[in-house]
């Protein structure tokens, strides 16, 4: 098989810090375009990171690389929809409700992902929203989720109760930290975004449809590749 040459990954402009602010918009604009039509068509991705965000070139277009392990209600190979695999994702963009074994989950898997990687070109850079440490440990991930977002009980996320893994531990109590000291380098307006796709009940976070119509997204000049 012969694929179109994309000289540049979103991972390597973020660690190179040579992402400026429309480049980045840009490219988020580009990544909830894609997710949008995929999960249009029932396809959910599972791995979305910046190192699957492939460019043609510096000032774009970016496209949503790799799916390798995506599911679809119509592939045979895919997993029945209600006991999809939970081996999916990778370590600091893997979703809470993943870490907690449920296999009904749907696209919206997808969108913790993207929110995940919207902080980092936002703001963070060459860092990651959440840690899963130098091994890349669910537990880890857990802790981390929690420190930043507070320890979630069943009024915040309901959803849970449902969850096989859920309950079986006791977790420290975190209180949760304000945006503007997760991602204090970010505008007003890209911390509303990532809080509104970075959410644990799953049917609260914002679609990838609603997410192009963001103000932080609309709100840009055009790129031209």
């Amino acid at each position: 098989m012969v694929f179109p040459f994309m000289p540049y990954g979103l991972d390597q402009l973020l660690q190179r810090q040579q992402l400026p602010e429309p480049q980045g918009k840009a490219c988020l604009q580009d990544l909830f375009t894609a997710l949008a039509h995929v999960h249009s068509q029932g396809i959910i991705h599972r791995d979305v990171k910046p190192s699957n965000i492939l460019l043609k070139s510096l000032s774009g277009p970016a496209y949503l690389a790799d799916f390798g392990i995506a599911w679809s209600g119509d592939d045979p190979d895919s997993e029945p929809a209600n006991h999809k695999i939970t081996d999916v994702g990778t370590a600091c963009y893997r979703p809470p409700e993943l870490l907690f074994g449920n296999t009904k989950y749907g696209a919206s898997l997808d969108l913790w992902a993207a929110g995940c990687v919207a902080a980092e070109v936002t703001g963070l850079g060459n860092r990651t929203l959440f840690d899963a440490g130098d091994l890349g440990s669910e537990l880890a991930l857990v802790q981390s989720i929690f420190k930043s977002l507070g320890t979630p009980n069943l009024e915040v996320w309901p959803e849970a109760a449902e969850f096989p893994d859920w309950g079986k531990m006791q977790f420290y109590e975190y209180p949760a930290k304000p945006w503007s000291e997760l991602l204090p380098k970010a505008s007003q307006s890209a911390r509303d975004l990532v809080s509104k796709l970075v959410q644990y009940e799953s049917g609260r976070r914002m679609s990838a449809s609603e997410a192009l119509a963001h103000p932080y997204l609309t709100d840009r000049p055009s790129m031209q590749s």
